[in-house]
C-alpha cells in the first residue's frame, strides 16, 4: 500500500495536467455543440443531445478534479500537518514538553535569583 501511495504521489502533476487537459478538450466539445445547435440537422437528433450532455457532465468532472488535486507541494504540507498533529498528540511528545517548561522555569528562576552587577 505505502509503494501505491509512494507512487500516486510522484503522480501528482500528471495527474492534475492531464485532468485540466481533458477539461479543455470537454470545454471545446460544448463549444462545438453549441455552435452546431443552430443547424436544424444536429439540434433534432436524440443521439447527438445525449453527447452535449455527457461532455457537460466530464467537464464538470475533469474540473473538479483538476481542481481538488493537490501538487506535490500542497501534499507535502497537508502530510507534515497531520503528522505534527500525530506527534503531538503522543505520549511522549507531552512528557518533553513538560519537562521542557520545568527547564525553563527552572533557569528564568535561577537566572532571577542572581543579582546584576553594574558595569562602571
Amino acid at each position: 500500500m505505502e509503494l501505491f501511495l509512494l507512487y500516486i504521489w510522484t503522480r501528482l502533476a500528471t495527474i492534475q495536467a492531464v485532468s485540466i487537459m481533458l477539461t479543455i478538450v470537454c470545454f471545446i466539445g460544448i463549444l462545438i455543440a453549441l455552435i452546431a445547435q443552430g443547424d436544424t440537422y444536429y439540434s433534432n437528433e436524440k443521439k447527438y443531445i445525449k453527447v452535449r450532455k455527457k461532455f457537460v457532465i466530464y467537464f464538470c468532472l475533469f474540473l473538479t478534479m483538476s481542481i481538488i488535486t493537490p501538487s506535490q507541494k500542497d501534499a507535502a504540507i497537508i502530510l507534515a500537518g497531520w503528522g505534527v498533529l500525530e506527534i503531538s498528540r503522543s505520549a511522549p511528545a507531552g512528557r518533553l514538553a513538560k519537562k521542557s517548561l520545568q527547564l525553563i522555569e527552572k533557569t528564568l528562576d535561577e537566572y532571577l535569583k542572581e543579582p546584576v552587577k553594574k558595569e562602571k
